[in-house]
């Protein structure tokens, strides 16, 4: 079953095309990357997604429901989807447990459960004391997927997360997101071709369309 289905999606920033007609399906599980060059939509593809962004046209369906209708358009919070952003904006004075927790709906102690699910998921359970400055790159990179995870999202969407991370760092990171595979559809924005190894579909895009679908193994040996 299709967790998400764009069709014909489209979008311009006045006389700049961002996404021409794209098309694509996500299934349930599945972990995927978009890849290509600086300006060719990717993150508006994901932002459009999750409702950040709103379509010029075509369709947006998430579980068969139209997220972008204009007469019952589904807003960004009930799309159940988690995004983590380049820029992680942890807030300096607080720790993780207390970031977890911070500006969510519901009981302390319930709060205070669902931060240590998410942070056990993220693998940043032993941290959850600490302060942004008292944590690695990699520490901070985890703080803010466990922020996604906290309300148990269907989709994760991962917009350059892991760019400023080195390769070893990044690879330890995309290996944990992919041990949520099993249970989430994971779409990741990515550079090193390392890191396409442990997803299932590789979407090319450029000039804001799809322009190709393939594999890790494919793009390693040279062939599109």
């Amino acid at each position: 079953m299709a967790v998400v289905e764009l069709d014909n999606v489209r979008k311009r920033f006045g006389q700049i095309v961002a996404v021409d007609g794209v098309s694509l399906e996500l299934a349930a599980g599945e972990m995927l990357v978009l890849l290509g060059p600086s300006g060719c939509g990717k993150s508006t593809v994901l932002r459009m997604i999750a409702g950040l962004e709103t379509p010029d046209g075509g369709e947006i369906r998430l579980r068969d429901r139209v997220a972008n209708d204009p007469g019952v358009r589904i807003a960004p919070e009930d799309r159940r989807i988690g995004m983590v952003f380049q820029d992680l904006a942890l807030w300096p004075h607080m720790t993780v447990r207390r970031s977890l927790e911070f500006v969510q709906s519901g009981a302390r102690a319930e709060r205070g459960k669902k931060a240590i699910r998410a942070a056990e998921a993220a693998g940043i359970a032993h941290r959850l004391d600490a302060r942004p400055a008292q944590l690695s790159g990699g520490e901070r990179q985890r703080v803010a997927i466990a922020r996604a995870l906290y309300h148990d999202p269907d989709v994760l969407f991962f917009d350059e997360a892991t760019s400023a991370l080195d390769a070893e760092t990044e690879n330890a990171i995309v290996e944990s997101i992919q041990s949520l595979a099993h249970r989430k559809t994971i779409v990741i924005i990515a550079h090193r071709l390392s890191t396409l190894r442990y997803c299932d579909r590789v979407f090319i895009l450029d000039g804001g369309r799809i322009s190709g679908e393939t594999t890790y193994l494919k793009l390693a040996v040279g062939i599109l």
